[in-house]
């Protein structure tokens, strides 16, 4: 085994380093909420997409089925989302925050967006920024 990794391997390592770095950041940031990385991601959605059917949710956040269920089954147990029957289909369940859950999303928002402004500021500028994590992304899905 040398000790040179290519350019990919650093890529990757980097990548997950960073990912790291960001999960422990947002946990932090969030303790006070009694939120993490894993849920606090969900409220924004549901909060952006009032009335969203869990497939949906799961559609546009490209997590595993089982694991969107257990967090929004978590959130309805803590009182920020509800699960109702869509009028349309009864077969559907539509997600919204409750009261509590709106209130949550409007302080965890503010704080999130604080994070983002700062790093794309510091990085790259916001566009630039999403289209390399576009392509990164897609490279990966090639």
């Amino acid at each position: 085994m040398t000790s040179q990794t290519s350019p990919a391997y650093d890529l990757v390592q980097q990548i997950a380093i960073l990912n790291n770095t960001v999960t422990t950041t947002i946990n932090q940031r969030l303790k006070p909420y009694g939120l993490n990385a894993s849920n606090y991601f969900y409220i924004l959605k549901i909060a952006e997409h009032p009335l969203i059917s869990q497939s949906q949710l799961n559609d546009l956040i490209q997590m595993n089925q089982s694991s969107v269920t257990r967090s929004v089954n978590n959130l309805i147990k803590a009182g920020l989302v509800t699960k109702t029957t869509s009028a349309k289909d009864k077969r559907t369940g539509q997600l919204a925050l409750t009261a509590t859950g709106q209130a949550m999303y409007q302080k965890v928002a503010q704080d999130i967006n604080g994070l983002n402004r700062k790093l794309s500021r510091q990085v790259l500028q916001p566009k630039a920024l999403h289209q390399m994590i576009q392509q990164l992304s897609q490279a990966l899905k090639a």
